[in-house]
């Protein structure tokens, strides 16, 4: 098994509490010796709300996009933000490939 260099930035962008709307997660995928691992698709990716603002609920990820050497994963909770702080925990996988990171967001 071979580990990849993952990071994680959320970013809230017109997510506000009382609303479905899609947070966005960019992630940095790196091979063991730091080259871009590209052709990832949403099927190596998990996302899980580790965290939650009070009454918060978890998150699907809606979809993947690759932008250059970077992948946007789009997130929806099952029920509308609440106001406060969520943590995000990132997992990566392509075959014996595996990695992970945490993004943090607040929405208010």
């Amino acid at each position: 098994m071979a580990l990849l260099q993952v990071s994680a930035v959320a970013a809230d962008q017109d997510n506000s509490v009382g609303t479905q709307k899609e947070c966005n997660i960019v992630v940095s995928v790196m091979d063991s010796v730091g080259n871009p691992v590209s052709g990832l698709a949403a099927a190596n990716f998990k996302v899980t709300a580790l965290i939650v603002a009070a009454g918060g609920s978890k998150v699907t990820l809606q979809s993947s996009a690759a932008t250059g050497k970077f992948y946007v994963l789009r997130v929806a909770p099952s029920a509308p933000w609440k106001a406060g702080f969520y943590i995000f925990g990132v997992n990566v996988e392509s075959g014996a490939h595996r990695g992970q990171a945490l993004a943090a967001v607040g929405i208010d």
